[in-house]
């Protein structure tokens, strides 16, 4: 999952790396490589609603050539919450499942399963839009501020 967006950019590189590096960096992300272009960030890693949606972006790469500016953004710490809130339900449904069957429960017990994970088929797909989105928001807020950051100072 990843992603992309160009705005034109006459700030000079360096300008740019440096508001970057204050933005991404108290997020914990550590930058794995720079050149006079490109500056690339990793960290991140998004385990919890609750936590800053720029950490959806495990890698960060700002690149700052002929007149645009790019960020470029690999979401792995999305593809981890979405993967976590389809797969929850269902080895949540399979450990319940051999408990009630051990205990000797039987039809009674995987009815009672069904019917509590059954919500679970609607809202995994709904819960990894919205942190997808959240996620999306906050890189084209991070590419919008960057610019406007030194438009305005």
């Amino acid at each position: 999952m990843n992603y992309s967006v160009k705005q034109n950019c006459a700030i000079p590189a360096q300008e740019i790396f440096s508001t970057c590096k204050s933005i991404l960096m108290p997020l914990n992300y550590r930058i794995v490589e720079q050149s006079d272009t490109t500056l690339i960030f990793e960290g991140g890693g998004l385990v919890s609603t609750k936590q800053n949606p720029m950490l959806g972006a495990t890698k960060i790469a700002v690149i700052r050539e002929s007149m645009t500016l790019e960020v470029y953004a690999q979401m792995h710490g999305v593809r981890f919450m979405l993967y976590f809130l389809l797969l929850f339900p269902v080895l949540l449904g399979c450990i319940l499942g051999g408990i009630f069957y051990v205990l000797g429960i039987g039809n009674i017990g995987f009815t009672a399963i069904a019917l509590s994970l059954a919500p679970w088929i609607i809202l995994s797909p709904l819960l990894g839009l919205y942190i997808k989105k959240r996620t999306t928001q906050a890189l084209d807020t991070f590419a919008h501020n960057i610019i406007l950051a030194h438009n305005h100072s």
